[in-house]
């Protein structure tokens, strides 16, 4: 299923390989109509898209996407990388099941742009949460597919990797701030970094965008709303 198994050993690096050499055996994308609701969970993506390719007969259905997440009963924690879709209009649930699912993870991030919905970043940890890592990698699902794709542009400049951070798109420009680092089971370092992405350029290319020094900037946060708002017009 869509999540990591909790009886394999607690070492997080083991767990998460098995998990992804288990998950990839299926060749293609597998979907369930009219699913159970997903199993309980917190700090999944839940993100507005519109899913599926138009037909003849019918438009591509509005919809909500939700990924990912994590389960605790207080001495093992499951994480999860299914995906779902809730129609908002039959209000329904779809599994979608990927051999290319991104790997299982919890309080990543994500926005929806154009036909794509990114996620980026997360965490992970060993059953009995002895072990413990953040994500650092991209990913795109394309909507009318339903269908992963690790994107991989340089890491040179690309966010640390991180939890709860936040991220949205402005035109083609896909924006990154904040989250928490955890390194080690040290003391937990949040963040207030800024970093893009164009989603235009021939060859993709992270940059962190520096302000210039005395400017005011957003203190370091994590799991924080982060949302693009029209532009109101001037006044008279």
């Amino acid at each position: 299923g869509g999540a990591a198994a909790a009886a394999a050993p607690d070492d997080v690096d083991l767990v998460l390989a098995a998990f992804i050499e288990h998950h990839r055996r299926s060749a293609v994308v597998t979907v369930t109509s009219d699913a159970p609701p997903p199993s309980p969970r917190a700090h999944f993506s839940f993100n507005p898209a519109v899913v599926g390719a138009p037909t003849a007969d019918a438009m591509a259905n509005p919809g909500v996407v939700l990924f990912g997440g994590e389960h605790c009963t207080g001495e093992k924690v499951r994480f999860f990388n299914d995906t779902y879709v809730l129609d908002t209009v039959k209000h329904s649930w779809t599994l979608y099941t990927s051999p290319s699912a991104p790997p299982p993870r919890a309080a990543h991030a994500s926005t929806v742009h154009g036909n794509s919905l990114f996620v980026f970043g997360g965490e992970f940890a060993s059953p009995r949460q002895t072990q413990f890592k953040h994500f650092r990698d991209l990913w795109s699902l394309n909507l009318p597919t339903m269908e992963w794709t690790q994107l991989s542009p340089p890491k040179g400049n690309a966010p640390a990797a991180r939890s709860g951070a936040r991220m949205l798109t402005v035109k083609n420009t896909l924006l990154i701030f904040g989250g928490f680092i955890d390194p080690a089971g040290r003391q937990t370092k949040y963040l207030n970094d800024l970093t893009i992405l164009d989603l235009d350029a021939e060859i993709l290319e992270w940059k962190k965008v520096v302000l210039p020094l005395g400017s005011l900037e957003p203190s370091p946060r994590s799991a924080f709303r982060w949302e693009q708002v029209p532009a109101v017009p001037p006044g008279p």
